[in-house]
């Protein structure tokens, strides 16, 4: 899924992420669905609309807030919360998976 204007990898992750060159597949190819999918699960309900209608739909945060009644600066909020969300999966990814394949390398 194409990120929208306002909802790109550079404002979605924090920094010290970017510079690893995570998320930069995100303006090529897109948010995968299952990544999204994952960040969502167990968010808040206004977290998981806004993830829908702005990251699932490609609405840009603005048209997002207009179409779920919502204060812009909320929307914002609640993209930074989900971008906080998918950097913690990413690092927990990350942390886990290589050791395992460095392991599974040595069979």
């Amino acid at each position: 899924m194409a990120l929208p204007d306002g909802a790109r990898a550079d404002q979605l992750l924090p920094a010290d992420l970017l510079e690893d060159g995570v998320g930069a597949e995100w303006d090529v190819h897109g948010l995968a669905l299952w990544e999204l999918q994952e960040a969502l699960s167990g968010a808040r309900r206004v977290d998981r609309r806004v993830g829908v209608v702005c990251l699932g739909c490609g609405l840009p945060p603005w048209q997002a807030a207009a179409l779920l009644g919502m204060a812009p600066a909320a929307v914002d909020e609640s993209l930074a919360r989900i971008g906080t969300r998918l950097a913690d999966r990413r690092r927990v990814s990350a942390e886990v998976e290589s050791p395992l394949d460095a392991r599974l390398g040595d069979q």
